[in-house]
């Protein structure tokens, strides 16, 4: 299992899983450690990672995957800590059950996937010690087992969607998705509302979004929000125009949940 530094970056080959720690030192930083047009990669924060594409921002603390088809996004800020593990997909292919490849094909048509399935102390440490080597010893006997773990268990989690729901169902997911989050809107639509949009009920629209994002709707929509709210205030917007440029009335309630958040007001980031 070859390993790959800080350092090395934008490597055009990898033919087994590449493991890296990535300590983000920069105010920007590009998301992926190598461009390879046939690979995948899985992130592992650990801390709190802020990502940004174009002028979209999100928090993040969950695993989340991004592929090959979009090398758009980009992480943001100082003091950032995440293992990623660089993943061929002709290697992936030649390890997984057909079914099991196809899955992850099919999860890849959304350019950033999130996932509540995590891996466990054993296994972060594992990869914390294949990342820090400095030689070529191979580490697939220790490796692989993570990996393919992970990516079953990520088919799983997807299992109902998969299978229930067809691939347009997904598609117009995604595209609320894009819409109202993404792109973000200072009005999030009720959840009853955005159902009658995509012909759902409103607990479909609910279990489909979970199963798609890792998130509620909800969550995902106010992280969206409150990370917009960090951008600006640290481009040095006043708290009180911050607040009403994303969506509150009241800078009390913002003050508040922005706290909630990031565990700081938004005054002392401004500062």
């Amino acid at each position: 299992m070859s390993t790959l530094s800080p350092w090395d970056s934008h490597l055009s080959y990898i033919d087994e899983p590449l493991v890296v720690i990535r300590t983000i030192s920069q105010i920007q930083s590009n998301l992926h450690p190598i461009m390879h047009q046939g690979a995948i990669c899985i992130h592992k924060p650990l801390s709190k990672t802020y990502l940004f594409k174009n002028k979209t921002y999100i928090t993040i603390s969950d695993i989340f995957i991004t592929s090959h088809k979009d090398t758009s996004w980009n992480i943001e800020g100082e003091d950032t800590n995440l293992i990623t593990i660089c993943v061929s997909l002709e290697w992936l292919k030649s390890k997984l059950s057909s079914s099991h490849f196809n899955e992850i094909e099919r999860k890849l048509e959304f350019d950033l996937i999130t996932t509540k399935f995590d891996f466990s102390t054993k296994e972060t440490q594992t990869l914390q010690s294949i990342a820090l080597l400095k030689s070529e010893i191979k580490n697939s006997y220790f490796i692989t087992p993570i990996i393919l773990h992970f990516l079953k268990n990520l088919c799983i989690e997807s299992k109902n969607p998969s299978q229930e729901s067809p691939k347009s169902d997904l598609q117009l997911v995604a595209n609320l998705h894009k819409k109202y989050i993404t792109n973000f809107c200072l009005k999030m639509p009720s959840i009853e509302s955005l159902a009658k949009e995509v012909g759902f009920s409103a607990s479909k629209l609910k279990k489909m979004f979970r199963d798609i994002y890792g998130k509620s709707i909800y969550q995902s929509y106010m992280e969206n929000r409150l990370a917009n709210a960090l951008k600006m205030l640290e481009e040095g917007y006043n708290v009180k125009s911050v607040a009403s440029q994303v969506g509150y009335t009241q800078p009390i309630k913002f003050i508040k949940a922005f706290q909630r958040q990031y565990g700081v007001t938004p005054g002392k980031v401004k500062k």
